[in-house]
């Protein structure tokens, strides 16, 4: 089974506030997932490097702030959505941990609930499924059903640790027909 490495829990991205991405000094267009205190995830069109720095802006929708509050992120993990196009642009679902948020930034997450609500969600019940070698790698998939989602089952496979696959199904048989089909995918290739 995968070790969690989150230190505090996820929640749904609130529309209180929007969130923009600048890497090298350019905007990337960004959906946001899920936040906690410690980073947030990310859908954007692009591929970004793995422990590369990037500009988080957050501007709270309610207040008309002249400038946005920024703090510094670093790229932790990414996943590139081949189960949401078919065809290029492909998405890619973008881990980013704070690096040191400023005081404003957490006072705008803990205005927003996002420390008071993970505390008091309850931790997903998760179920280890049977790991896959193909090709001498090994595939670990972990099965999550998280009541506060729609839809509530996600799928996460790793391999050698890092991410390659993420997916969120209506039912649990829904979510083992997509890891039957992960594995037969992977054996084609």
């Amino acid at each position: 089974m995968t070790q969690e490495r989150r230190h505090s829990r996820r929640r749904t991205v609130a529309k209180r506030f929007g969130i923009q991405l600048v890497h090298q000094r350019r905007f990337i267009a960004a959906h946001g997932i899920n936040i906690s205190e410690g980073g947030l995830c990310l859908r954007v069109e692009e591929e970004l490097q793995v422990r590369s720095l990037v500009r988080l802006q957050f501007t709270p929708e309610k207040v008309s702030a002249a400038s946005p509050l920024t703090c510094v992120g670093r790229v932790a993990w990414v996943i590139q959505r081949l189960d949401l196009r078919p065809m290029p642009p492909f998405l890619f679902d973008v881990g980013i941990e704070f690096v040191d948020p400023p005081a404003t930034v957490r006072q705008l997450l803990g205005r927003h609930g996002v420390d008071a609500a993970a505390a008091k969600e309850a931790l997903p019940k998760a179920r280890v499924l049977e790991v896959a070698t193909v090709r001498g790698r090994e595939f670990v998939p972990r099965l999550t059903r998280v009541t506060t989602a729609s839809p509530p089952w996600h799928l996460i496979v790793t391999v050698d640790g890092v991410p390659c696959f993420s997916g969120h199904y209506p039912s649990e048989r829904a979510t083992l027909k997509a890891w039957a089909q992960f594995k037969r995918d992977q054996m084609r290739r």
